[in-house]
C-alpha cells in the first residue's frame, strides 16, 4: 500500500499553489536543478484536476495565484530595472500563461489525449 503523504491529491490547495515556483526557482540559476522541470508541472496537473468541477474565479484564481508565485521567484531581477515594469511583467506574464490553462478548460469534450496536445501547442 502507497504511503498516503506522497500522493499529491492529498496535498492542501496551498501547497500546491506555492510548490511550482519553488520546483522552477530551484530547476533555473543559480541552483540549475533541470529535471525539477518536469517536476515543477506536476502541481499544476493537480490543480487542474482537483478544479476542473469548480467554479470558474476557484479554478482561474489557484492557477493563477500558482503562475504569479513562479514568475515572481523566477523573474523578481526585473525590478532592478524598473519597478513599475516588473510589477506589470508580473501581472500581464502570468495572465499569459493562463492561456493554455484557460483553453484546456473550454475543450472539454475533446479526448484527454487531444486536449494535452493542444495545451502544449499553445504553451
Amino acid at each position: 500500500m502507497q504511503n498516503a503523504k506522497w500522493n499529491p491529491n492529498n496535498w492542501p490547495t496551498w501547497l500546491l499553489i506555492l510548490s511550482p515556483g519553488f520546483l522552477f526557482l530551484l530547476a533555473w540559476v543559480p541552483v540549475s536543478i533541470t529535471p525539477l522541470l518536469w517536476v515543477a508541472f506536476v502541481p499544476f496537473i493537480v490543480l487542474v484536476q482537483r478544479f476542473q468541477a469548480a467554479k470558474r474565479w476557484k479554478y482561474y484564481g489557484s492557477l493563477y495565484l500558482s503562475l504569479f508565485v513562479w514568475n515572481l521567484l523566477t523573474t523578481w531581477w526585473v525590478y532592478f530595472a524598473s519597478p513599475s515594469g516588473a510589477i506589470s511583467m508580473l501581472i500581464l506574464n502570468s495572465l499569459f500563461m493562463l492561456i493554455p490553462f484557460i483553453t484546456f478548460r473550454f475543450t472539454t469534450t475533446l479526448k484527454w489525449t487531444y486536449r494535452a496536445i493542444l495545451f502544449i501547442g499553445i504553451w
